[in-house]
């Protein structure tokens, strides 16, 4: 709604606030909110819903952490650990993509190479498998239009099609 900033990265405090690694300000002041994350540490990669409603950001421990924002206390809906980091993280309306350097959702012991998506409610992963291969760091940035999911980073094809450094998929968000 525009009252509000998120923040993530390897900070502990915003301004005379303590926020491990992830904090809301208020778009007008700058100030800390009362949200407070204080389980998350080091943020790499943030997003939030279409909707305002939840916030999901990555750390360096491989766990992707959804928080509800709207519900009260900042506790995690869910968390997913990777077999890597995840570096970059969007929402659709009813999914999480998230990339990065991991082979495997290790939450539900799932084979997922470099890119993934889960179930926004749960967290659970969908059937979604695009299978980037030749990858070194893996993805590195994520964006949505209406129609289609936009994806960047280090890696050479998606399945069996050459797609270097960057795929588009129609009809995912």
């Amino acid at each position: 709604d525009g009252t509000k900033v998120y923040a993530t990265g390897g900070f502990t405090a915003m301004g005379a606030t303590p926020r491990n690694g992830v904090a809301e300000v208020l778009a007008s002041t700058g100030a800390a909110t009362a949200f407070d994350a204080s389980d998350a540490g080091v943020g790499l990669c943030i997003a939030l819903s279409p909707d305002g409603t939840r916030l999901f950001f990555s750390t360096p421990n491989n766990v992707l952490w959804a928080y509800d924002l709207v519900a009260g206390p900042a506790t995690p809906v869910w968390s997913v650990k990777t077999g890597g980091d995840t570096q970059a993280v969007v929402a659709s309306s009813t999914e999480v993509y998230f990339g990065g350097h991991f082979g495997q959702l290790t939450t539900f012991k799932v084979k997922r190479s470099a890119l993934a998506s889960v179930n926004m409610a749960d967290g659970t992963p969908t059937a979604w498998d695009p299978n980037p291969l030749n990858w070194g760091m893996g993805v590195w940035a994520l964006a949505t239009t209406p129609d289609k999911l936009l994806v960047g980073g280090d890696f050479h094809q998606i399945d069996t099609k050459f797609r270097r450094g960057f795929a588009r998929f129609s009809g995912t968000p």
